[in-house]
């Protein structure tokens, strides 16, 4: 009876003490309305660190309170630990069409206020269009050019033949042409007619996602969900998910896992003739339970021999785990790489975009192949790994709409939530402008121990492009604008950039306004794209070399590697 009392109240101890082990360390906390009351909870996520490693945390632990810091429940997730964990609030349907309104309004204001309308982009392209850095040469373009050469020297060359040929060559010479001229007439008929049915399946798409959309807005569930991630460690960017809903905080339920993807499997093969296969699973679905996607696969570690056989038939492609669990706009989207056999050349990207039932289930309603190569996967830039710049981690996260995609970066700082919401928080201020189903990408310029520099960009509603510079001081959250960095009111500085930067003399009329560090040099500019401002030719713009701005910074520590 007395060890029974004794559990009994060491139970209700438990529901009204604070939740913390002897070395437990709060993670992450986010204020979001999971009960669906309209009052705003405190999710937190607890961890331990393990001793000897800096970023791994076990023993996890998800406490929800409420405003007056009453404990509500607890979760203990099914899994060991992980590196640099994260919260995120997932708002619901309601509070993002809110947001939304509230954003495309702005913009019709923006363009109101400026008095002008950018220019349509007739050649738009999508990713990193929206990013400062251009290609030097468009390959379209070249293409074009590289033909209409061609043609003339062709047209030269029979010219200059016409004296020395028979009648008999001229007359094959003509009929070789002729069929010449309709081969590539079927040719620009084939581009018009694969140009139509793209215009038509990107028109059925978006029906589609409308079509959803008003399908999720009739069951409305009015409350926030978390999404909890913890990277697994390794190289190829591996990250445990978790959709987690707390309408009954004694009750959590696990949504969403992407452990395994909720059951998708993808193996992928080398097949003969430098060519690669990925088959893919998909349980319980009632049309089609299995996809198979083909393309090109480079000799990595030689895999094939000098005929295009396989040489090397225990050598096989590398389907990583799910790489981002993202969620957008009501719906989930996850990633998986899958890496030519030295896991180094990605061959392409497995996407799969879930939508939610009634009773909290997850069904795949787009299974699509994102082809690559994209060259080498990049280990230093802190996409997978944390040890070059500090004890932070940015999760690429992405969603998409047809043919457009979303992306957008959230930041785990290990063991300092408020950092971590200090940067996440400025970072959704840009992903919240405009409407939600518009393009976004970005570009990490810069990840350093203790600095991030980031530049953002978003497709404006007349097609034109808005551009964000972020860069956060890691060992704060902070953003760190060029007076902050630098003392720009030397006036030295602006000579040092004219007389060193490349071009030079690019702020002898101008003044620069922002600024990025990209490898070892510092990129300036006057102005960047916004509505009303879409001259890429009229910005201002230099890269300088940090060492020949050693003088004019204010903190040196900010700038180490």
């Amino acid at each position: 009876m007395w060890k029974k009392l004794a559990l009994t109240m060491g139970a209700a101890f438990l529901l009204q003490a604070p939740v913390s082990g002897a070395f437990a360390a709060t993670l992450a906390s986010v204020q979001a309305d999971v009960t669906g009351d309209s009052a705003v909870e405190t999710v937190e996520l607890q961890g331990d660190k393990m001793p000897g490693d800096s970023n791994y945390y076990q023993h996890l632990l998800v406490v929800v309170r409420n405003a007056g810091g009453d404990l509500l429940g607890v979760w203990n997730p099914d899994l060991n630990g992980g590196y640099n964990c994260l919260l995120r609030r997932v708002p619901s349907r309601k509070a993002m069409e809110e947001a939304d309104r509230n954003a495309e309004a702005k913009d019709g204001a923006a363009r109101k206020t400026d008095g002008s309308e950018a220019a349509p982009n007739p050649a738009r392209q999508k990713g990193e269009t929206m990013m400062s850095t251009r290609n030097e040469t468009d390959m379209e373009t070249l293409i074009r050019e590289r033909q209409k050469a061609v043609e003339r020297s062709q047209q030269s060359l029979l010219e200059e033949m016409q004296d020395i040929m028979t009648e008999e060559q001229k007359a094959f010479l003509k009929d070789m042409m002729k069929d010449q001229q309709a081969f590539q007439e079927r040719m620009d008929a084939m581009d018009k007619e694969m140009a139509r049915l793209q215009e038509e399946s990107q028109k059925a798409m978006d029906e589609l996602f409308v079509k959803e959309q008003k399908q999720m807005q009739a069951k409305d569930d009015g409350y926030d969900r978390i999404l909890l991630l913890a990277g697994r460690g390794g190289k190829d960017g591996a990250v445990d998910g978790r959709l987690l809903n707390f309408t009954q905080p004694k009750k959590a339920k696990v949504e969403f896992t992407g452990v395994d993807s909720l059951g998708i499997t993808a193996e992928a093969a080398y097949l003969p003739d430098y060519r690669y296969r990925v088959a893919v699973k998909i349980p319980g679905r009632a049309v089609t339970s299995a996809l198979e996607f083909t393309g090109r696969a480079e000799n990595v570690l030689g895999v094939y021999g000098e005929d295009g056989g396989i040489a090397r038939p225990y050598l096989h492609p590398h389907v990583t785990s799910v790489t981002s669990l993202s969620a957008w706009l009501g719906q989930l989207f996850t990633t998986q790489d899958v890496l030519a056999a030295d896991k180094k050349s990605v061959l392409g990207t497995l996407r799969v975009r879930w939508s939610g039932g009634e009773d909290g289930s997850w069904t795949p309603v787009d299974v699509s192949w994102q082809p690559g190569p994209r060259g080498k996967k990049d280990t230093e830039a802190a996409l997978v790994q944390t040890a070059a710049a500090g004890d932070w981690r940015l999760y690429p996260q992405t969603a998409w709409v047809g043919e457009r995609v979303i992306q957008w970066p959230v930041v785990s700082v290990s063991g300092s939530p408020e950092i971590q919401n200090r940067v996440n928080d400025a970072l959704d201020g840009w992903l919240h402008e405009g409407r939600a189903d518009g393009e976004r990408a970005y570009q990490v310029k810069y990840a350093g121990k203790n600095l991030l520099c980031i530049e953002a960009g978003r497709r404006l509603p007349d097609d034109g492009v808005a551009r964000r510079i972020f860069n956060f001081d890691m060992r704060t959250g902070a953003e760190v604008s060029l007076a902050d960095a630098f003392t720009v009111r030397n006036p030295d500085f602006r000579k040092i950039i004219n007389l060193t930067g490349k071009p030079k003399n690019a702020f002898e009329k101008a003044e620069p306004a922002y600024w990025f560090r990209e490898g070892s040099q510092v990129v300036f500019a006057d102005r960047i794209l916004e509505a009303g401002f879409q001259d890429e030719e009229a910005v201002h713009r230099a890269s300088v070399d940090q060492e020949n701005l050693d003088n004019f910074v204010k903190d040196a520590s900010l700038f180490a590697s």
